[in-house]
């Protein structure tokens, strides 16, 4: 799963009703753009009669096949790889509740940190489950902030979250200048043998947040 979101897939734009116009990723179109918005997995392009005999044309569809078989080859063997670690996805059970969805978890946890008054959800990822997000604390009161949206999922429906934590130092070394939370919120209590596949997600979605929460840290320090 997540070697798929990093690689993605190859593909072409393919211009509808033309003479065979092809983008090929973000490279100027070989003539007039195509139509927005129109892609085609690129082994299921067939060039128009009037460009099978351009030669550079043909080379360029022949180089993007072999790159997306090899970049499928390396998602399989990531994914491969990454479940001998840490175990398969687990299953999205049935009749999740709303308030472990992307949208109802974005609404709880904004209102958890409005009521402690300070922190800033920075972004939430289902695209596994259970979600996970990236919380940031920062400031005077960092420790504090922490310990009371602690408090508030203890005593919530995420009283399941499972937790890894970071923190930004000042420039100085002296101090804690920001604290990074990397959550996930499972509905239920998992069982044995998940817990080391929730772990390898909560350390995963501070990597994809890493820009984010950088940002959000440096804002931060500028107030």
């Amino acid at each position: 799963m997540i070697w798929a979101q990093r690689i993605g897939s190859l593909a072409f734009g393919l211009a509808v009703g033309g003479i065979g116009t092809w983008f090929v990723g973000s490279d100027a179109p070989v003539s007039a753009p195509p139509p927005p918005q129109q892609t085609v997995d690129a082994r299921e392009i067939r060039l128009a009669p009037d460009c099978e005999g351009d030669g550079d044309l043909v080379e360029r569809l022949q180089t993007l096949r072999s790159e997306l078989a090899a970049a499928e080859l390396t998602v399989k063997v990531g994914n491969a790889q990454e479940e001998a670690e840490y175990g398969a996805p687990l299953p999205w059970p049935e009749d999740l509740p709303e308030e472990f969805t992307e949208a109802g978890l974005e609404r709880e946890l904004n209102a958890m940190l409005d009521e402690i008054g300070g922190g800033e959800l920075i972004g939430l990822d289902c695209g596994e489950y259970p979600c996970t997000g990236v919380v940031v604390v920062s400031g005077e009161h960092t420790f504090p902030l922490r310990d009371a949206f602690g408090e508030l999922m203890r005593s919530s429906r995420y009283s399941n979250f499972h937790k890894s934590e970071g923190m930004r130092m000042t420039d100085e070394g002296a101090a804690i200048s920001g604290l990074i939370l990397q959550l996930a919120f499972p509905a239920e209590k998992l069982e044995d043998g998940q817990s080391k596949r929730v772990g390898f997600l909560v350390k995963e979605v501070g990597r994809t947040f890493n820009d984010e929460v950088t940002d959000a840290l440096n804002a931060a320090d500028e107030l």
